[in-house]
């Protein structure tokens, strides 16, 4: 805070410069001077994943980000379960990306993607499915057997 302004840093490290002045009426967001960039993803993997499998696959992923040296280590960088939802076991990837150059972080992500989807498929794990829908003619389907034609 100075006496003419205050100057924040976002989630996503951007700065914030705001004339106190007018601290109510105006907010000023700086991307040229972000200094990281914030990678935040959550990957939800299938219900029938064992307890044993989902620690195996959170230390692979964590290994990942440990080993990899565009990321902030200093900063918060974690692979965390983080809950059940109705649908997958939802693991939560956080870092951040040590550079301010768009173009650079989207390609970085593409390949952290691709590796975090290879060491998970390593030890089993498999994507969720976001949705199944079951019709009535399945559904009487599977309840009835099937004729030979």
């Amino acid at each position: 805070m100075g006496l003419r302004s205050i100057r924040l840093r976002t989630a996503d490290r951007t700065v914030i410069t705001v004339p106190n002045g007018e601290f109510s009426q105006l907010t000023l967001e700086n991307f040229a001077k972000r200094d990281r960039i914030r990678f935040d993803v959550t990957l939800g993997l299938r219900l029938d994943t064992g307890v044993d499998r989902l620690k195996r696959i959170v230390a692979g992923l964590e290994a990942i980000l440990v080993g990899d040296a565009k990321i902030d280590h200093a900063m918060a960088c974690r692979v965390r379960f983080i809950q059940v939802s109705p649908c997958s076991l939802d693991l939560e990837v956080f870092c951040y990306f040590n550079g301010a150059d768009w173009e650079e972080f989207m390609l970085w992500r593409q390949g952290l993607l691709e590796a975090l989807m290879e060491a998970m498929e390593h030890e089993g794990g498999r994507l969720a499915p976001t949705q199944t829908l079951v019709s009535e003619d399945y559904t009487a389907a599977l309840k009835s057997p099937a004729k030979a034609p």
